[in-house]
């Protein structure tokens, strides 16, 4: 059908696991008016859905994203009635509002389109959303770093192999070739840290854990260090003992266990498969650009956090125009 709704101004939602993210943008000049976040991730929602839910699961998920839209309203002082809402990230996944089929490598950013699905407008939720779809290969799967991707070589302009690398909970290396997203890995990184450092023998007894630390300590390199070592199984239990013989102090365990684990991910890079450029927020910009610096890759086009959000809004306004080429079926 014929679009009658507003297309100069599009909300941008990344709806991953633990968060809920919106932003008012303008879909020309990208430009965003005003953004808001909750703590209203897919997982949350999941749990209730399945504790309080009764009928449509889909109208369920919509009512949570609803007060999010009106909230984003209020803040940018704007009607925000018909603006179709772009969904990224958990939104299109088992636990989400619709499950949605994964596409497929390789994939070109520039021209294939993301798998996805119009939900149309209803007197209650006058938005229609476009969620969109990850990609998988055999042994491995990714919801919203594609849109980040797509945004991403948007900015590059480049058909140069590189390598980008998305750390986070479950960190993931890219890898582009002319212009194609040709492979990826995904890494659980910093769910294992959480983990051991939580729920294992390698927990400090009596420490308060700092996990805002924004230097890096010489145990974070010691870590980096015997990540070398074959077999980091044996690594992690290392910890334990040199704890127990004075050869590592209690504050300086969650240093060591970051820089053995992020040292044994950052070992599965090769230096003739492109240009690494990393792109992260905070305290994991910090240490994997360290990590990448003590390993010898020296040559990382790094990305700030503005710049990744950046990323995601190209990559959603990019599929988002694509669509309205075509013709939206709702």
């Amino acid at each position: 059908m014929t679009n009658s709704f507003r297309d100069d101004l599009v909300i941008c939602t990344d709806w991953g696991t633990t968060n809920l993210r919106l932003f008012l943008v303008n879909s020309r000049s990208h430009e965003v008016l005003a953004h808001i976040a909750f703590p209203q991730g897919i997982l949350n929602i999941h749990h209730r859905y399945q504790q309080e839910g009764s009928g449509d699961r889909i109208s369920f998920y919509r009512s949570k994203l609803h007060e999010a839209v009106v909230a984003l309203g209020t803040r940018s002082n704007q009607d925000l009635y018909g603006l179709d809402v772009i969904i990224s990230g958990m939104a299109g996944s088992s636990i989400g509002m619709i499950e949605l089929p994964y596409g497929s490598l390789p994939f070109s950013l520039a021209n294939d389109r993301l798998k996805h699905t119009w939900i149309g407008s209803t007197p209650q939720h006058p938005n229609r959303l476009l969620l969109c779809s990850g990609l998988a290969k055999a042994d491995d799967v990714m919801r919203g770093e594609e849109v980040q991707v797509i945004g991403w070589q948007a900015f590059l302009h480049s058909n140069d192999s590189n390598q980008l690398i998305l750390p986070g909970t479950h960190s993931k290396h890219i890898r582009i070739e002319d212009g194609q997203l040709v492979d990826f890995q995904t890494f659980m990184t910093g769910e294992v840290f959480q983990l051991l450092l939580n729920e294992s023998i390698l927990r400090p007894p009596g420490i308060q854990i700092q996990e805002d630390r924004t230097t890096i300590s010489a145990s974070f390199f010691r870590g980096i260090d015997a990540s070398y070592q074959p077999g980091w199984l044996h690594e992690l239990f290392r910890i334990r003992a040199l704890m127990l013989r004075d050869g590592l102090h209690s504050t300086e365990v969650s240093e060591y266990l970051s820089g053995l684990l992020i040292g044994s991910e950052l070992r599965q890079l090769s230096a003739t498969r492109g240009s690494i450029h990393l792109a992260a927020s905070g305290q994991l910009l910090i240490r994997y650009r360290s990590a990448l610096e003590k390993m010898g890759f020296n040559e990382v086009t790094v990305y700030e956090p503005s710049e990744l959000t950046k990323f995601t809004i190209a990559g959603q306004i990019q599929v988002w125009k694509k669509e309205m080429i075509i013709g939206p079926d709702c």
